[in-house]
């Protein structure tokens, strides 16, 4: 009886912990590319992709800033910023080169009128 009840919280415990790590819809702003909010590309994805979007409980956000952020096989960081929701040639690019289960992160600077919002990044895993 012991071991049902062990199980059973053990189970209902690991729920809530990757329920409460995904954005909920109409909750705080989050970001997404390509409709994902993390996850993985493969490099043909992350090749069609153009832009970054908001989603969540704004009105009308506006993305002043996108960084594409990672660390380079050397240990170097590598950051890419650009104004406004569309990555740019040098993001996507930069983002390609990474090895296979390279990691990389997105940051967006955004407002809702003359509000900052506070968005949390986003991380992503280039697959093959």
């Amino acid at each position: 009886m012991h071991r049902i009840l062990f199980l059973t919280a053990l189970t209902l415990g690991t729920l809530l912990l990757f329920i409460a790590a995904a954005p909920e819809p109409g909750g705080a702003p989050y970001i997404t590319i390509a409709g994902k909010a993390s996850g993985s590309f493969t490099r043909a994805e992350w090749s069609a992709v153009s832009a970054v979007e908001l989603k969540g409980c704004v009105a009308k956000p506006v993305i002043a800033k996108c960084t594409v952020h990672f660390t380079d096989a050397k240990g170097k960081p590598v950051t890419a910023t650009a104004e406004g929701a569309k990555l740019t040639t040098e993001q996507r690019g930069l983002v390609s080169k990474l090895h296979n289960g390279g990691r990389f992160t997105v940051r967006v600077e955004a407002y809702e009128g003359k509000m900052k919002l506070d968005v949390r990044e986003a991380v992503y895993t280039l697959v093959e």
